[in-house]
C-alpha cells in the first residue's frame, strides 16, 4: 500500500501553527517564554528549525472551531478526515468496541467502516504511549484531560525510529500544561440545527503550588453526554440511500478488463434512494420448498396481519446477483429505529503532583480514570439464512400447506423489523497512571525514567437476540389437541432438554397475538468482557558531548521495555461449534437447523495471551554549517531503534534526515525513513469470531459483468500468531518560507 500526500500549511500568531512537533519539558518551555518548541524526536529543535513537517493546534484554536471537544476539532483537520468518531462508526453490530474519537493520520487505519483496520497512527500523552483503551488496540482520545491539555502536535510522517510501533502514519501527541495554577471550568449544551443528536459537557479543572513552589498539584473532573440519533430522526436515515451499481447490463468496449465490474468505469457506483434486498421481506418471504420450482407458493410474502401475496420486485441494479440489490419492490431494508449515532456518556478524572526533590531533580505521579457507557439499538433480529418450517405446523396458511406433500417443508427468510429490537450496553473502563523521574546531572546531560500501567476492561452484553437453539425448537411447531405446541416437547428424548418452549409464529407481524412469549422464548443475551494490560519502562539520556562550527551536537539515547496481556471472555464462542460433531451435540433433536453458531448476531471468541517488547534507541542531531554566505544553516539528522519481540522477533527502523537554510527567510528539509507496525495481542490471538458481512463477487465469469453474487454471509476471522510487523518506507520533503517583512507568518509546502 503507498500513499503519497501534499499538503500547504500556513501559520501565524492568530493561526495554527505548523512545525515539527512533540514533547518538550517544562524547562524548555519556560526557556521558550514567547514562542512555541515543539519536536518531533526526542531532540529539541523549534518547529521550522527541524526536517519533519509537523502540525501544532492549541486547545484554543480547536475549541474555537469546534467546542464540543478537542478530538472533533481535530478531526476537522483535512489529515484526520477519515478518522473514527461518535458521528462516523458503525451501529449495525457488536462484535467490536466502534465508538469513541479514534484518530486516523491520512487514512491509514482504523475508519467507521474499517473498524478493524490497523491502527498506524501513535497517540501520546506529554510524550508517553497511551495504552489502548480497549482490547483491540485503538485509543479513544476522549479519555485524556481536555480542560489541561495545552497544545495537540501532529506529525505527519513515519516517526517509528523515534517513538517505536504504530507511528507509521505519523504522531499524535496531547500535550500538558503541566504548569496551570487556579481554577476554570467549562458548561456547555449542544444540538444539531435538526434539533437532534443534544449533546452536554461538562467540568472543572484546577492546580496549585505548594512546598514554596517546589511542589505543583492539578486535577480535573469531566464528563460528556451525547443522546446520540435514530434512523427515523433524518429524512436521510429514511430513504433507504445505498451506493450502488449504477449499469444494469454491460459491453465491454475498453481495453479494462475490469470496466464493466462493480465500480468500474461502465459500471461506476452512484447513490439510490429505497434501496432494498430481494431475497428477504419484513415479516417472512418464502424463498424455497422440498417441492423445488414448481412450489406454486415460490417467493410469496407475509403481511403483517399474516396474509400473503407473491413478493413484488423491485428495479434491478447492476450490484444484482444470489441476493438482488434492487431499488423500490417489496425487499428488505435496515428498520428507521436503529441507532445512526449510539448515544454514549464519558466520564473522566485526573490528577497529577510533582515535587523538586532536589535542585535538579523532579519527581512526579499522575492518573486518568475514565468510564465510557453505551446504550443502542443495532440491527433487528433477522433469518438472513431462511428457517425450515414443516407441514403439520398450525401457523402456516391451509392453502398453502395442501401444496406440500407430507413431510415436506418451506424456507422462510424473515426480518422481523416489526419485534422488539436487540438492544447493546457496552461499558468501558480505563486506567493509566505514570509514575517518573527527570534529572540534570550535567550542564548540559538529562536523565529521565518513567513507569506508565494502562487497564482497560470492556464488557458488552447484547439482549434480545435470537438464540438459534432455541429458535429452532420455538419455530417447529405441531398442534396436539389444536394447541399450537413446540415439536420437541412432544418427544421425550427431547422435552427435558427443551423444557419452557414455547411456539413461535414468523409468518405474520410482531408481536402478535400468539407470538410475543415465543419470541421471549427464543431470544437471549449475547456477553463478552475483555481485559486488556500494558506496563512500560522507558529510560532516555539526552545530552551534547562536542560541538562542530555550526554548534553543539545533540543526541539522546535510551531504552524502552513493554509488556502487554489479553483475556477475553464469551457465552458465545465460535470455536465451541467449529466441527460438525459439536455442532450435532449442542443442535442434537432439533430439525431445520441451518446455524453454526450461538446467536444471529455477536459471536465473539475467546482470547488470552501474553507478550513482551525491548527496545533500545538513539538520535542524533548534527550541525554542519552555521551563518555562513548560502549557509544560514545546514544540519543532518537521524534515529534508529532496535526493537525484538517476543511474538516475532526483532526489526530494525531508522531514519535519517536534513536541513538547509540559505537565507534567513528560507529554508528547505526532507526525511526518509524506514518504520513498522507490528500486531498486538488481538490480531495475533483473537479467538474465531462470527460477523454478517456482505460478500460481494464483482465478477461474474459467464458474462464478464459486475453482477456477480452479493449477498450477506457469516464472516469468521480471528487472530493468526504467525503474523509479523509491517513496514513502511516514508519519504517528505519541502520547504517553508518566513518572510523578515511580516513578524508571526511562516508558510510551509511539503509533500
Amino acid at each position: 500500500m503507498a500513499i503519497r500526500a501534499f499538503s500547504l500549511l500556513l501559520a501565524g500568531t492568530a493561526l495554527t501553527f505548523a512545525g515539527q512537533a512533540l514533547a518538550q519539558d517544562a524547562g524548555d518551555a519556560e526557556a521558550a517564554a514567547d514562542s512555541i518548541v515543539v519536536t518531533g524526536t526526542r531532540i529539541v529543535r523549534d518547529g521550522y528549525e527541524a526536517p519533519t513537517p509537523v502540525t501544532v493546534a492549541s486547545t484554543e484554536e480547536l475549541s474555537r472551531s469546534t467546542p464540543s471537544s478537542i478530538p472533533d476539532g481535530l478531526n476537522k483537520l483535512p489529515q484526520f478526515q477519515n478518522s473514527l468518531s461518535p458521528g462516523r462508526s458503525a451501529s449495525n453490530f457488536s462484535n467490536l468496541p466502534i465508538h469513541g474519537n479514534v484518530l486516523n493520520l491520512r487514512g491509514l487505519g482504523t475508519t467507521g467502516t474499517n473498524p478493524k483496520g490497523p491502527l498506524r497512527t501513535l497517540i501520546m500523552f506529554d510524550g508517553l504511549r497511551v495504552p489502548g483503551t480497549t482490547y483491540i488496540g485503538t485509543v479513544d482520545t476522549n479519555v485524556l484531560p481536555q480542560l489541561l491539555i495545552q497544545r495537540v502536535d501532529v506529525v505527519t510522517g513515519g516517526a517509528s525510529a523515534n517513538y517505536g510501533s504504530d507511528a507509521v502514519a505519523g504522531v499524535v501527541n496531547f500535550v500538558l500544561d503541566k504548569k496551570f495554577t487556579g481554577i476554570k471550568g467549562v458548561a456547555q449544551y449542544g444540538v444539531s440545527s435538526r434539533g437532534d443528536n443534544d449533546n452536554y459537557r461538562l467540568g472543572i479543572a484546577g492546580g496549585l503550588d505548594f512546598a514554596d513552589g517546589r511542589g505543583h498539584a492539578m486535577f480535573s473532573a469531566e464528563m460528556y453526554s451525547n443522546s446520540g440519533m435514530l434512523r427515523n430522526q433524518r429524512d436521510i436515515g429514511t430513504g433507504g440511500y445505498a451506493f450502488v451499481n449504477a449499469a444494469t447490463s454491460c459491453t465491454n468496449t475498453t481495453s479494462d478488463p475490469l470496466a464493466c465490474v462493480a465500480g468500474g468505469s461502465l459500471n461506476p457506483y452512484t447513490i439510490a434512494a429505497n434501496v432494498r434486498l430481494r431475497d428477504s421481506a419484513e415479516f417472512g418471504k418464502i424463498t424455497g420448498s422440498s417441492v423445488g420450482a414448481a412450489f406454486p407458493f415460490q417467493n410469496y410474502l407475509f403481511n403483517a396481519d399474516g396474509t400473503y401475496r407473491p413478493f413484488v420486485n423491485g428495479t434491478a441494479t447492476g450490484g444484482s446477483g444470489a441476493t438482488a440489490v434492487q431499488i423500490g419492490g417489496d425487499g428488505y431494508r435496515i428498520p428507521d429505529k436503529t441507532h445512526t449515532i449510539k448515544p454514549y456518556k464519558t466520564y473522566q478524572l485526573f490528577g497529577r503532583a510533582d515535587y523538586d526533590v532536589a535542585e535538579d531533580v523532579n519527581v512526579y505521579v499522575q492518573g486518568i480514570y475514565s468510564r465510557t457507557n453505551l446504550r443502542y439499538s443495532p440491527l433487528a433480529n433477522s433469518l438472513v439464512t431462511p428457517a425450515t418450517l414443516f407441514k403439520g405446523n398450525p401457523y402456516i396458511p391451509a392453502e398453502i400447506a395442501a401444496a406440500l406433500p407430507d413431510g415436506g417443508s418451506i424456507n422462510v427468510s424473515a426480518y422481523s423489523s416489526g419485534g422488539p429490537g436487540t438492544q447493546v450496553i457496552e461499558r468501558t473502563d480505563y486506567y493509566m497512571g505514570t509514575v517518573g523521574i527527570d534529572a540534570k546531572v550535567a550542564d548540559d546531560w538529562k536523565v529521565a525514567l518513567n513507569y506508565t500501567h494502562g487497564r482497560s476492561t470492556h464488557e458488552m452484553q447484547q439482549s434480545g437476540l435470537y438464540d438459534w437453539r432455541k429458535l429452532f425448537a420455538a419455530v417447529d411447531v405441531v398442534s396436539v389437541g389444536g394447541t399450537p405446541t413446540c415439536r420437541v416437547l412432544t418427544d421425550p428424548a427431547t422435552a427435558s432438554a427443551f423444557a419452557g418452549c414455547i411456539p413461535l409464529n414468523i409468518l405474520r407481524g410482531l408481536p402478535s397475538v400468539t407470538s410475543p412469549a415465543g419470541y421471549a422464548y427464543a431470544t437471549g443475551t449475547s456477553r463478552y468482557r475483555a481485559t486488556s494490560k500494558q506496563d512500560s519502562v522507558v529510560f532516555t539520556v539526552s545530552g551534547s558531548p562536542f560541538a562542530l562550527p555550526g554548534g553543539p551536537v545533540d543526541i539522546v539515547f535510551g531504552a524502552e521495555y513493554r509488556s502487554n496481556s489479553l483475556l477475553l471472555t464469551s457465552n458465545a464462542d465460535p470455536a465451541l461449534l467449529d466441527t460438525a460433531a459439536e455442532r450435532t451435540a449442542y443442535f442434537a433433536g432439533l430439525r431445520g437447523v441451518n446455524a453454526t453458531s450461538f446467536y444471529w448476531l455477536t459471536n465473539v471468541g475467546v482470547a488470552d495471551a501474553s507478550s513482551n517488547v525491548k527496545e533500545v534507541f538513539g538520535e542524533i542531531a548534527v550541525p554542519l554549517v552555521k551563518d555562513k554566505p548560502g549557509f544560514v544553516d545546514l544540519s543532518l539528522s537521524g534515529a534508529v531503534r532496535v526493537t525484538d519481540y517476543s511474538t516475532s522477533g526483532s526489526v530494525t527502523t531508522w531514519k535519517f534526515g536534513g536541513l538547509w537554510k540559505p537565507i534567513d527567510d528560507l529554508t528547505f528539509r526532507a526525511t526518509y525513513s524506514r518504520d513498522i507496525r507490528a500486531p498486538n495481542l488481538y490480531e495475533l490471538f483473537a479467538g474465531d469470531t462470527l460477523a454478517i458481512s456482505i460478500i460481494n463477487d464483482p465478477f461474474n465469469a459467464a458474462t464478464g459483468f459486475g453482477s456477480g453474487t452479493n449477498v450477506n454471509r457469516n464472516q469468521v476471522g480471528g487472530g493468526s500468531p504467525l503474523l509479523k510487523p509491517e513496514v513502511a518506507k516514508t519519504l517528505s520533503f519541502g520547504g517553508v518560507f518566513s518572510p523578515g517583512g511580516i513578524p508571526g507568518l511562516s508558510l510551509s509546502i511539503d509533500y
